[in-house]
C-alpha cells in the first residue's frame, strides 16, 4: 500500500493558508463561511431591541410624568391636582395681585410648586419673579401657601422671591 498523501481518501493535503474566512474546495475540512440565516436573525433581534426601546421612551414621554398641566380656573380644581400632585397652572387673582402658580411634580414629601408675580400694586418690584417650594400637599393649597410665605426656608425654596419673603417676615417679626 502506498502511504503518499494521495492516497488518503483521494484528497490531496491543502496547502497551509492563513485567511481561513474563505471556503477552499481544495481541503477536506473546510472553514464553512457565517450562514446567511445566522446573520439575519442576529441582525432581525438587534432591530427588535431598538424598537422596543424606542416604544419604552414613547411611554415615558407618554406618562402622567410628562402629561401637560391641567389649567384650572377655579381654586377647587387646583386644591384636587394639589392633593395628588398632578401638573396643573392657576392664576389667582387677589386683592389687586396676580399670581401664577404650577404643580410642577411630587417630591418624597411633598409637592414642588412654582409660583411668579404677574401682578403685583404694593410690591412692583415682585413681578416677573417666581420662586419654586416643596409644598405640603397634606394641607389645602391655601394653607400650605401661607405656610410657605411666612416660612419660605423651611420648604426648600428657591428664586427671586425667596429673599423678599424672608425680609418682609423678619420685618414683620421685628415690629
Amino acid at each position: 500500500m502506498d502511504d503518499s498523501p494521495q492516497n488518503y481518501q483521494g484528497v490531496q493535503p491543502a496547502a497551509e493558508n492563513t485567511n481561513t474566512d474563505q471556503q477552499y474546495p481544495d481541503t477536506p475540512y473546510p472553514n464553512p463561511p457565517q450562514p446567511k440565516s445566522r446573520k439575519k436573525l442576529i441582525m432581525i433581534i438587534g432591530i427588535v431591541i431598538v424598537m422596543l426601546l424606542l416604544a419604552l421612551g414613547l411611554a415615558l414621554l407618554l406618562s402622567n410624568k410628562y402629561k401637560k398641566a391641567a389649567v384650572c380656573t377655579d381654586e377647587n380644581c387646583f386644591d384636587q391636582h394639589f392633593a395628588k400632585c398632578s401638573p396643573a397652572d392657576y392664576v389667582l387673582s387677589q386683592g389687586g395681585s396676580s399670581i401664577k402658580y404650577v404643580i410642577v411634580g411630587a417630591q418624597s414629601v411633598g409637592c414642588t410648586v412654582s409660583l411668579e408675580y404677574l401682578k403685583a400694586p404694593y410690591s412692583p418690584d415682585a413681578v416677573g419673579k417666581s420662586m419654586t417650594c416643596n409644598f405640603d400637599n397634606r394641607l389645602k393649597f391655601q394653607a400650605a401657601a401661607q405656610n410657605v410665605f411666612q416660612y419660605p426656608a423651611d420648604y426648600e425654596c428657591k428664586g427671586d422671591l425667596v429673599n423678599m419673603f424672608q425680609s418682609l417676615n423678619s420685618t414683620a417679626n421685628s415690629t
